[in-house]
């Protein structure tokens, strides 16, 4: 009987074997031996390996650079994190194996999006992750970026490109605890104005913290959308803080845990005409966040429906917004 089960388990690894990306007899890193010893890691891992093998193929050489440079990143970051856990130590087996399973599953999906178009543009996503694990003070801190890039060399498309990069120098602090994952989608609500969405989720103090940050390209003007090219004047300050005054009231009037004296953030309107247009917005209209410390966030953001700008907004802004409301 023993010796039957060593014959299954041959055949087990020899089937293995075959199925990753690579020659698992040559396997000599964590994560190489959990894939050559998981089959469902294995079968993932020559997924991964046939999507990013077609991504590569439908980008251009320059760009293939750059994706290769994101995917290295991926690897690397990946194969600390998912062998590592909270307090700095070696991850158990089974706790490994179903990280590497959720980060496989994700990056496929996001290989496989490589060539989504874009405002005639195509795209794929370029990564940036680091992680510093202190076994000293029993510390992991993670940092993941996420922001898309265009597959086009042209004057406008390398300004995009620089518009949508996250290239901010994060010093770590070698013996912090925590996280930090940001994400930037791009999409092209009117002809004129390419919409940048930043996602952020840290916790790397006494509280977790989830915000957006927006930004709008204007490609007639060659630039990122300004304050004074929506606004004509700064009449729209008041009627914003009048607006989510208005919002808070009800809000306060129908939940009995909410009270007026939480509201903190009315200095988000204080911004001067020359400075980037930093809301995120939908069809309907503007959405601002921040009004909020940490442990109040459940109560956050107001959107104030474009007709209440409708007597502020300059013409070239009225054009946009009535392409991105379908009016």
């Amino acid at each position: 009987m023993q010796r039957l089960a060593g014959i299954l388990m041959v055949f087990l690894m020899a089937g293995v074997a075959q199925a990753a990306s690579f020659d698992c007899r040559k396997a000599s890193s964590k994560m190489e031996r959990a894939i050559c010893t998981n089959p469902r890691l294995s079968v993932l891992d020559e997924s991964l390996a046939t999507a990013y093998r077609a991504a590569k193929a439908r980008l251009s050489s320059n760009s293939v650079k750059t994706f290769v440079t994101g995917q290295s990143s991926w690897l690397r970051f990946t194969s600390t994190y998912c062998f590592t856990d909270y307090n700095a130590a070696a991850a158990l087996p089974e706790e490994a194996d179903k990280c590497l399973a959720e980060a496989y599953r994700q990056r496929i999906k996001e290989i496989e999006a490589t060539g989504k178009i874009v405002a005639g543009f195509k795209t794929y996503l370029m990564l940036d992750t680091t992680i510093k694990v202190s076994a000293k003070e029993q510390a992991v801190h993670t940092l993941e970026r996420r922001y898309v890039q265009l597959d086009d060399n042209s004057a406008l498309a390398v300004k995009l490109n620089g518009y949508l990069t996250l290239k901010n120098k994060i010093d770590f602090d070698a013996d912090a605890r925590g996280s930090e994952s940001y994400s930037v989608i791009l999409s092209n609500p009117s002809k004129d104005w390419m919409y940048k969405e930043l996602t952020a989720d840290t916790s790397t103090g006494a509280y977790p913290n989830t915000y957006k940050e927006c930004g709008v390209y204007a490609i007639s003007l060659g630039r990122p959308l300004l304050i004074r090219d929506v606004f004509a004047g700064q009449e729209w300050i008041k009627i914003a803080e009048a607006a989510a005054r208005r919002h808070f009231a009800a809000l306060a009037k129908q939940n009995s845990e909410f009270t007026l004296d939480m509201v903190t953030g009315y200095e988000r309107f204080q911004l001067k005409p020359d400075q980037a247009f930093p809301y995120c917005f939908t069809a309907i209209g503007m959405y601002v966040d921040g009004f909020f410390p940490h442990v109040a966030q459940v109560f956050d953001g107001v959107t104030i429906p474009w007709q209440t700008f409708d007597r502020v907004l300059t013409p070239y802004a009225r054009q946009q917004i009535r392409t991105i409301s379908g009016k």
